[in-house]
């Protein structure tokens, strides 16, 4: 199940979850120069917020490479691009955060 932290970044706007991330530098560095920084990502995601939505968080899913899921609506790995686009339309955040065993929440 999601933390209280994952919980609280579902509810709230991607604009102040990229003005968050930046203000804190705690996100995913630029894979490469043609992709936007991963806050200005996340605020053009927001402004054209393109279909297929998580059925989750509601929120576009996006892909950005990265480590781990930065926020909600993001995709970081091919194979999750691949369940999303193909199968469950459940962005890797929120399919984490489902698919998490209580066990896990412990370690965190």
């Amino acid at each position: 199940m999601f933390t209280n932290e994952e919980q609280a970044l579902i509810n709230q706007s991607l604009l102040i979850t990229a003005d968050q991330l930046e203000a804190s530098g705690q996100y995913p560095p630029q894979p490469e120069p043609a992709y936007p920084t991963f806050p200005d990502a996340l605020r053009e995601v927001h402004e054209k917020q393109p279909d297929p939505k998580c059925p989750n968080c509601h929120v576009s899913g996006y892909f950005y490479p990265a480590d781990k899921a930065y926020a909600p609506g993001h995709v970081y790995s091919e194979e999750g691009l691949a369940e999303f686009t193909r199968y469950s339309r459940y962005c890797e955040f929120c399919f984490d955060g489902l698919m998490r065993e209580p066990e896990d929440e412990e370690q965190e």
